[in-house]
């Protein structure tokens, strides 16, 4: 244990364990929250001593003990008789109202371990890749997990937590970049799943997993985990411009496909399982490419078709906004099913925002278009009964060009 008897090792990611020459400590056996927090408290402040009144503020920050003083040296007390599972030192120290520990019986903090390891990268800057990639993969060797549960709740260390999970992401993602470099795909894709369990939203985490399985050949599974992640983003975050994953996506449909294929392989690639009896629901950028081709051959043709604008509105003055997004996810539900069911196989239809869904009416007049609208209103509100929400529609022709005559480009 770094060349000394004494020192004493603590894991602070994933769990909390403190070891010694003589055994060892853990949330369950050292039967006091409280404790845990003075103890870790000190051990990350180890350089100097601690005013009682601090740690006070520290242990008891949900309301101050009506005798502060009396009540931490008991507590202190009862740490110090736990911590004898360790070893026969005194562990604390304490002097005229200050708290420290004992600085003549070294640490190695797990954090500290990882931090050192992500900041000799910084200094150091190795210029051969290969060093790089040893110099992360040490790092995040050193990452076990986020910290513990119970710390992660206390004031004083959220910021120590969100330090530390940046400096995580941070060597992951660069990690990352460097698996693409030397080809290694699927330890790219192992590292950022493992990140991306501990911060399902970070849009850039499922980038790299997205490029690390359509490395691996696996194009379906990478563009599953497109389909999944957009959703979740928008449900979850209400995000729609991302950016970075459509990169990506855009990338496997382009290299989809690069060898030379046959006619029965068109088929089998491009047929459905299953006749269809339902309106043809895709992402955004799939609608965005049906439009435009529609717009083309319509241009061609001389003929006309129509784009719709379903809207969800919720209205009330004593709604939350949490109330409000709760509402309008469960009215987009509906609003869905009733689209799925109701339109013809040759539709198209696509989420375009987080209240919003946008049709595409091959073959229907203007008139049409207004029937159609009036019967899914009517059927949503026939369905969902909710006073507070209202669907309106928009419609408008098909066109290369907007409304306002701008050439349609993107």
């Amino acid at each position: 244990m770094n060349g000394n008897d004494k020192a004493i090792t603590v894991t602070l990611m994933g769990k909390f364990q403190i070891e010694g020459p003589g055994g060892k400590l853990d949330e369950k056996s050292l039967h006091s929250k409280k404790g845990m927090k003075l103890l870790v408290y000190l051990l990350l402040h180890r350089k100097r001593p601690v005013p009682s009144q601090e740690l006070g503020d520290v242990i008891w920050s949900e309301g101050q003990s009506e005798n502060p003083a009396g009540v931490l040296k008991n507590l202190v007390y009862r740490l110090r008789i736990s911590l004898k599972v360790l070893g026969n030192d005194s562990y604390i120290v304490s002097s005229h109202g200050l708290y420290a520990w004992n600085s003549e019986i070294p640490v190695v903090i797990d954090l500290e371990v990882f931090e050192e390891a992500c900041e000799r990268i910084k200094q150091e800057k190795p210029a051969d890749i290969e060093e790089q990639k040893r110099d992360y993969e040490y790092a995040l060797e050193c990452y076990t997990g986020p910290m513990v549960d119970t710390l992660q709740e206390e004031t004083w260390m959220i910021s120590e937590a969100t330090y530390y999970n940046a400096l995580y992401m941070n060597a992951v993602k660069e990690l990352a970049s460097i698996y693409q470099t030397t080809g290694q795909f699927e330890q790219m894709t192992e590292i950022c799943r493992r990140a991306a369990s501990y911060d399902p939203l970070d849009e850039e985490l499922h980038y790299w997993i997205i490029k690390g399985l359509a490395g691996q050949g696996k194009d379906d599974l990478a563009i599953a985990h497109y389909e999944e992640t957009v959703k979740m983003l928008q449900e979850r975050l209400g995000v729609w411009n991302l950016d970075k994953l459509k990169h990506a996506y855009r990338e496997i449909l382009q290299n989809k496909r690069i060898e030379r294929r046959s006619m029965e392989d068109v088929f089998e690639e491009f047929g459905e399982k299953e006749k269809p009896t339902t309106v043809f629901f895709c992402q955004y950028e799939i609608f965005q490419q049906i439009y435009r081709m529609e717009a083309r051959r319509l241009e061609r043709l001389g003929l006309a078709e129509y784009v719709m604008l379903l809207t969800v509105n919720v209205r009330g003055r004593s709604l939350d906004e949490k109330q409000k997004a709760d509402i309008e996810q469960k009215a987009m539900k509906k609003l869905k099913d009733i689209i799925s069911t109701s339109l013809r196989i040759g539709d198209v239809a696509s989420e375009y925002s987080r209240t919003q869904y946008v049709l595409l009416l091959p073959a229907c007049t203007y008139e049409d278009c207004a029937i159609i609208a009036r019967r899914l209103i009517r059927k949503f509100d026939t369905g969902f009964r909710n006073f507070s929400v209202t669907i309106t529609y928009e419609t408008e022709e098909v066109s290369l060009q907007s409304p306002n005559g701008i050439v349609n480009q993107k």
